[in-house]
Order: structure tokens, then C-alpha cells, then sequence
């Protein structure tokens, strides 16, 4: 196969160049998803020439759906719906799985980034004052308003009753006003210039180290339909998801033959995904009116002390969700959890028995509530797992239509993860006895958490996790793959821990964070 240097169009389909051809540039970022675009649009700021990688089209086809095939082994939870899937809980294409992400943010809390060895939490190799300045600059492109201040919203939402007490705080959620669609609502962006070159159905199927060596000196690519490519740059970030970097590491073993950056057998491993339980009911002591903020999809103008951008959002979809708080997590030995109240009222808040809720000394009578005051709300819960070393990635002995190995996902949800959810849940619940302000119903139907049914949220996380000494993480501080000069990941993989937020603007976050890292990079190479 002849080889030939392709300079890309602003636009090109991996499937129409020439076979063998050469694609260059600065930075070559495997993966058009969130963490891809918000990179790609950064470095282009700074001027770097980037060359964008995506597996897909516009739409999703079945060729390149398959590639996402793999098994689950283990597993309790069902994934959004669809019992041990990987399919359709990712998406390949231009946006990635933003194209279907349901446009949930919320930046992580500075407990999330302490260690905590008695949790078997590591911490971060940073802290939240890190983030905060690139939390700020993933609002106007997650299409949010950067303001997370539980005060200014209830201040913000007439006649919303405050939850809050001693032990019992409140952590603001926000939802795209319009939904975020990545692929869609930053194509033009990508398409302004042409310091992007975005190459679609362009399978990145291995990392090529050069021998005797630590620097990745290209990528193969290939196409569903047969042809074979190659992508060189300078620096290479693997921009896909929790399950799809550590596949991609682990197959490159044709120099390091247990993968690139598996030096120490972590790739792969820590595996996490925030656990749901929708079995239980909230009965507030509060007419349903006052009760919005926390049930109700609340469209919100931005308040006059949020200063948005110009191009950044005026109104959101603000939810408040019901959180112990860090100094009672800390006391408590908790991981993180929210409760969050599904719709408007639904049912008679006399239906909410007390024989049938959570015990505690101080849980107020149902009995002694003003009547006609009970806004009663079906609940989910969101909560953080421990990162298990046996919950992992690793590669089938089957093989995808490209010839690279599938994924096999070993994953169950301890004991203690569950027992985290149940006192997580006991404690908010006896806090809104204590106080007055309601119930919670944890057991439905005489089935306890022990033996509910959880979700998976399919948020893919940890298991190329950031961590400054090489034996304990697969990535240094700045995401760069140890024992490797020009390889970073870009990606909920790095995520040490979790907390109880949703991971899509934590990634956006980091690949902002990125972003400066390379071109600073650049700049003094």
C-alpha cells in the first residue's frame, strides 16, 4: 500500500481519500464527542493546528454502530433501560454520545477531589480552585449558566420553600435551554477555519509507539469500508469515552505487549458509574406550589448577579436535589448522593403511611401536618461508587469488523456501594423528619435497598485514572499517559473519583484544562 501526505479539507470522510493516505498536523484528537470539540475549538483559539478523528457521520449507521459491541459480565444494573448493553448507551459520530446526552451539569465539589483512604477514594492530583476558571468557560459551550449557588436560585424562584438544615444541603443541577446537541450545535464552529481539520468514519484502530522509546509517532486508521490510513502529529489525545481509551490502549500491544500505559496493569481498571435507585417518595410539609424548584423542570432567567457571555445562555433548567453535606459525609464516611424529586405531586400525600417509611426517633408524624400542605414526589437517586480495581475493562478474544479486539466489561456494584446509597438516603430522610419540613419512603412494596433493582446512568468512568505516581494511576496531572512523551487522554477515564454530578462538564472541563497544557506545550518546544 503506497502512502501519500492528504492535507484534509476543513471537512473530509475518511472513506473518500485516497487509501494509504497521510494525515498531519500539531494535534491529532481521536474522537469528536464533548471533550473533542471543546478541545479542538481551544487549541484552534491558541492556534494549533488540529486534526479531529471521528469514528461516525452526521447520523448514526449500523456499520459503525457495531463497532461498539462488547459484553458485560457481572452486572446488576441496567443500563438506561436495556439490560447489559454497550451499544446503545454510546454513540459514535460527530458529538459523540453529547448527541444524546440529556444536557446535565453540574461541576464537581471540593470534597470530591480530596483523598479519602478510609472510602478507598485517592482524591485528585488537584483541587476544585484548578477547575473553577475552566467550569467557567464550559457554561457558554454546554449552553448553562454558570452560577451554582443554591441561595440566588431560591432567591431567583418565587415562594420555593428551603430545605435546607444542618444536615441536609441543597446542590443545584442545570439543563441546556435548548437541550445541547454537540454535533450539531458546534459544527459551524468547527467548520470556521481551517487550523481544523475534522476527518469523519475515520476508525482510529491503534497507537503506534516507536520502539525503544516512549514518543507515539502516528495513529492507524481505518475505514468500515476497507481503506487504511495514518494520522502523525506531535501530540495525540485519545478523546473517547471511559470504555473506548483503555480498548484503544490495550490493543496497541504490538511494541508494549500489554498495552500502552499498562505498565503497572491499571488500564482499564476502576471502572465506575453512578448508581440509581427510583424506588422511593418524598412527602414535603409545603403546598406543591413551593415545591417546583426541586420537582419540576424550572425554566430560570438568569438572575441580574449572573454576568453571562454574550454567546453564553440568559435562561437555564434549574433542579435543586437534596445532598448531605461535605462536613456530614466526611463525619459519616459517605460517598457522594443526591436525591433528586421527579415531577409535580402525583398522588394523596395520605397514601405515604408511616408504617411504610424510614424510621428515626425525630421523623415528624405524618398526623400532625396542616392538611392540604402534603406535596408528595416520586425520588431518584444519583450516587457515587467506590473505584473497585475488579470493576474493569479488558479486551474479548472477539474481534471487530476492523479487526480490533471487542470489549468485555466486568462490572458489579458492591455491597457497599448499595449500603452507601441506604445511609445516604436514611440520613436525608431523618433530617426532614427532625425538622419538620417532610418524609422520605425508601422501601416501596416491601422491597428494601438490599434487593431493589438499580440503574446504570452510563456515565463510563475511571479507568484510566489521573494519579501523579505511575504504580497507582494511568495519567499524570495534565491527562498525559505515563511512560509516554506525547500521549493524553481527554476523557471521564481520567476521573479519580466521581462525586454525585453528572461527568459531561467535568470532561469539558478538563479538556479546556487541556487545551492550555498543549499549547503552552507548543510554545516552548
Amino acid at each position: 500500500m503506497s502512502s501519500r501526505v492528504y492535507r484534509a479539507e476543513v471537512l473530509s470522510d475518511a472513506r473518500s481519500v485516497p487509501d494509504g493516505s497521510v494525515f498531519r498536523a500539531d494535534v491529532a484528537v481521536v474522537g469528536g464527542g464533548p471533550a473533542g470539540i471543546a478541545l479542538a475549538l481551544a487549541l484552534r483559539a491558541h492556534g494549533v493546528s488540529v486534526l479531529l478523528l471521528e469514528s461516525g457521520g452526521f447520523e448514526p449507521d449500523e456499520a459503525t454502530t457495531s463497532l461498539n459491541e462488547g459484553t458485560v459480565v457481572g452486572d446488576e444494573l441496567i443500563f438506561t433501560g436495556v439490560p447489559s448493553d454497550l451499544t446503545t448507551v454510546r454513540q459514535r459520530g460527530l458529538g459523540g454520545t453529547g448527541n444524546i446526552w440529556g444536557s446535565v451539569c453540574r461541576p464537581l465539589e471540593p470534597i470530591d477531589f480530596e483523598p479519602r483512604p478510609d472510602l478507598d477514594l485517592p482524591g485528585w492530583p488537584f483541587g476544585l480552585a484548578e477547575l473553577d476558571p475552566y467550569y467557567a468557560r464550559s457554561a457558554p459551550i454546554c449552553n448553562v449558566l454558570d452560577e451554582w449557588d443554591a441561595d440566588l436560585w431560591l432567591r431567583a424562584v418565587d415562594d420555593t420553600v428551603d430545605l435546607r438544615a444542618e444536615r441536609l444541603d441543597l446542590a443545584i443541577f442545570q439543563m441546556a435551554l435548548p437541550r445541547k446537541v454537540f454535533g450539531r450545535d458546534h459544527r459551524e464552529q468547527l467548520m470556521r477555519d481551517a487550523s481544523v481539520e475534522v476527518c469523519l468514519w475515520a476508525n482510529v484502530v491503534r497507537c503506534n509507539v516507536e520502539p525503544a522509546s516512549d514518543v507515539i509517532t502516528s495513529v492507524d486508521v481505518a475505514t468500515t469500508t476497507g481503506k487504511r490510513h495514518r494520522a502523525e502529529a506531535r501530540c495525540f489525545v485519545l478523546a473517547t469515552g471511559g470504555i473506548e481509551v483503555p480498548r484503544l490502549l490495550l490493543a496497541s500491544n504490538d511494541v508494549r505487549p500489554a498495552g500502552i500505559g499498562n505498565d503497572n496493569d491499571l488500564v482499564g481498571r476502576f471502572f465506575m458509574d453512578h448508581i440509581v435507585y427510583s424506588g422511593g417518595r418524598v412527602l414535603l410539609n409545603a403546598r406543591a406550589s413551593s415545591t417546583k424548584l426541586y420537582s419540576e423542570l424550572r425554566v430560570c432567567q438568569a438572575p441580574p448577579e449572573v454576568h453571562a457571555s454574550e454567546e453564553g445562555a440568559r435562561h437555564a433548567i434549574v433542579l435543586a436535589s437534596l445532598v448531605p453535606p461535605a462536613e456530614v459525609r466526611r463525619s459519616e464516611r459517605l460517598r457522594g448522593c443526591a436525591a433528586l424529586l421527579i415531577g409535580p405531586p402525583d398522588f394523596d400525600g395520605r397514601a405515604l403511611a408511616a408504617k411504610d417509611a424510614v424510621r428515626a426517633r425525630d421523623i415528624a408524624d405524618i398526623a400532625g401536618f396542616p392538611r392540604r400542605r402534603h406535596a408528595v414526589h416520586p425520588m431518584l437517586v444519583e450516587a457515587e461508587v467506590r473505584p473497585d480495581p475488579q470493576n474493569r475493562v479488558v479486551l474479548s478474544s472477539e474481534r471487530d469488523s476492523l479487526g480490533v479486539p471487542k470489549v468485555e466489561l466486568r462490572y458489579r456494584p458492591s455491597a457497599d456501594d448499595r449500603d452507601n446509597l441506604r445511609r445516604g438516603l436514611e440520613l436525608l430522610a431523618a433530617e426532614l423528619g427532625r425538622t419538620g419540613a417532610g418524609r422520605m419512603q425508601i422501601e416501596r412494596n416491601g422491597v428494601d435497598l438490599e434487593h431493589a433493582q438499580l440503574w446504570g446512568s452510563a456515565h463510563h468512568m475511571g479507568t484510566t485514572r489521573m494519579h501523579v505516581d505511575p504504580n497507582r494511576g494511568v495519567v499524570d496531572a495534565n491527562g498525559r499517559v505515563h511512560a509516554t512523551a506525547n500521549l493524553f487522554v481527554a476523557s471521564s477515564a481520567v476521573f479519580p473519583s466521581v462525586g454525585f454530578a453528572n461527568p459531561t462538564f467535568t470532561i469539558v472541563a478538563l479538556a479546556l484544562r487541556l487545551a492550555d497544557h498543549l499549547a503552552e506545550r507548543m510554545r516552548l518546544k
